[in-house]
């Protein structure tokens, strides 16, 4: 209670909890749809799949390097509202079928934004809310990122199996680009 009180009465801790929440419910989606744009969109089967995770891999593992020792405390906010958007536009282009390396590059870029949104996110509110608030506050992220995964997960299996691949990338894309915008 005393978290979540915090939360409503603080509107930078609600206004990242409400992102993370929103990539873990849209956004980190795009992992369980790789192995469908692997087979029916680059017609790559598992070789395909393996280059894209792999891809995914590279991209976040590249982030946490560059973006562990980033210290600069004001920027961090820009830095997540600025990969929330690279993320959204990154999830909408990955359901225009392009090529093969195309989406591999595409595929690089969501792990890299993902990962600095939620390093960023993680930065920010463990600088910004009060040593006593810290661990309430730090449990309702864990919780809203990943609660919501699961959850993201079985909406976008339902939407692409109801209105296809590309449909479904377009909608979370665009749903994420533009609740990140508005966050």
């Amino acid at each position: 209670a005393d978290g979540l009180g915090h939360m409503r009465d603080h509107p930078l801790v609600r206004y990242v909890l409400l992102l993370i929440g929103l990539l873990g419910l849209v956004g980190m989606s795009y992992t369980v749809l790789l192995p469908v744009h692997a087979v029916q969109v680059l017609d790559s089967g598992a070789k395909g799949f393996g280059s894209l995770v792999g891809a995914s891999g590279v991209g976040a593992l590249l982030a946490v390097i560059s973006f562990a020792g980033y210290r600069n405390v004001p920027r961090l906010a820009q830095w997540l509202c600025g990969a929330s958007m690279v993320f959204g536009v990154a999830m909408i282009l990955l359901a225009v079928p392009f090529s093969f390396w195309f989406s591999i590059v595409l595929v690089f870029v969501l792990g890299f934004s993902q990962v600095v949104q939620l390093d960023a996110a993680n930065k920010l509110l463990q600088v910004t809310v009060p040593g006593e608030m810290r661990g309430r506050i730090m449990s309702l992220y864990i919780l809203v990122m990943m609660g919501m995964t699961p959850s993201g997960a079985l909406v976008a299996g339902w939407l692409t199996r109801r209105y296809g691949l590309s449909s479904t990338l377009i909608f979370l894309g665009g749903l994420y680009l533009v609740c990140g915008f508005l966050l």
